[in-house]
């Protein structure tokens, strides 16, 4: 409860083991899975729960790179000597109870930072970021030692500048190259990019910039490519949002898939939080016209004796993705995913639409 108030997220795992229980865990697709504490919190009913139900001999774990109000980092050394510049920090220590040695040393720092191996004073040790977790005390280890504090979670500190310089040369690998984002002819988000944001237009325009990443082009980018360009962005700005603020737009994920969403970030919604966007000369700029000749399309669709419900879902699904990319086409796997409809539902579907002349 002490980790979970300090806005951390725990799991239950078996005792004297690291695996995690999954018996106690949330099922993801009809099977039991961590993958949610890693962006929502056991409650507090949850966790009471697994120690009634399986007993007082669990092993807990810590999610690290969770985005809430502690964002834990663990670097684990495998071996009885901590490199000197760690030594220095003073941060909360763990000693893990593995034969022959081996600390846990917790840090903060802010969201996103993958896990992997990075060398400190010659020293190879072991990164815990977004994804993982640890081992965490009271637990026991399999030799039957316990998981101790040497100094407590209040003693945390910040990520240090020697690893700070590794961690931040591998995230930025990880963003594509290039000058930019791949836009897809989407002039509003070049403009976005290439402009120095106020602080009055920071917020919208940052929110612009990955909702239309992730809809721009032939079936839209990730939610990882969207987001990272929008750090990027952020961290190129004279006076950045603070991680909690962008984390606020990049958590939330596609508009479409919010429940009663209105795809509010469409060129209505640019032009009129953006004024200085200029839409002269945007392959979108037409946009209003596409829709009605879409609409009239639809009814004809509609009408046809020969069009079935399964086509005529598929059919609505593509329509709605030439509104939101300007291409009339979807990958199987998204079409199955917004239809519900088989893969061979779908592909029939799509040769009858193309046998009708609406594709």
């Amino acid at each position: 409860m002490e980790f979970l108030d300090r806005g951390l997220s725990p799991l239950p795992l078996v005792p004297h083991g690291k695996a995690p229980l999954t018996e106690a865990l949330p099922r993801v697709r009809g099977r039991p899975s961590w993958k949610p504490y890693q962006t929502h919190a056991p409650t507090p009913e949850d966790i009471g729960l697994w120690y009634a139900d399986y007993g007082p001999g669990l092993n807990i774990g810590l999610v690290t790179g969770y985005p809430g109000a502690l964002c834990l980092y663990v670097v684990d050394i495998d071996g009885p000597v901590i490199p000197a510049s760690l030594v220095a920090c003073h941060t909360t220590t763990v000693r893990t109870g593995r034969p022959g040695g081996g600390w846990h040393l917790y840090f903060y720092g802010s969201e996103g930072y993958r896990s992997g191996r990075y060398v400190v004073d010659g020293t190879s040790v072991e990164f815990k970021g977004v994804c993982s977790y640890v081992v965490a005390p009271p637990s026991i280890h399999a030799s039957g030692t316990g998981y101790t504090f040497t100094e407590g979670l209040s003693a945390i500190q910040p990520l240090p500048g020697v690893l700070m310089d590794q961690l931040k040369a591998q995230f930025l690998s990880d963003i594509p190259r290039g000058d930019g984002p791949a836009t897809r002819d989407r002039s509003c988000l070049d403009q976005i990019w290439n402009r120095p944001l106020l602080e009055g237009e920071r917020d919208k325009a940052l929110y612009a910039l990955y909702q239309g990443l992730l809809r721009a082009g032939h079936g839209g980018h990730r939610e990882d490519y969207a987001r990272l360009w929008t750090e990027k962005k952020n961290a190129m700005l004279a006076v950045p949002l603070t991680d909690r603020e962008l984390l606020k737009i990049t958590m939330r994920g596609p508009e479409a898939k919010r429940p009663g969403h209105t795809y509010g970030v469409g060129c209505p919604w640019t032009k009129a939080n953006l004024p200085w966007v200029n839409c002269n000369g945007c392959h979108y700029l037409n946009e209003g016209v596409r829709h009605m000749t879409n609409g009239y399309e639809a009814i004809q669709a509609l009408q046809d004796k020969d069009v079935s419900g399964a086509t005529f879902k598929v059919y609505f699904a593509l329509i709605r993705a030439e509104q939101d990319t300007g291409i009339r086409d979807l990958s199987l796997t998204k079409l199955q995913e917004q239809t519900g409809l088989s893969r061979t539902a779908v592909i029939e579907a799509k040769q009858t639409l193309k046998d009708k002349g609406y594709l």
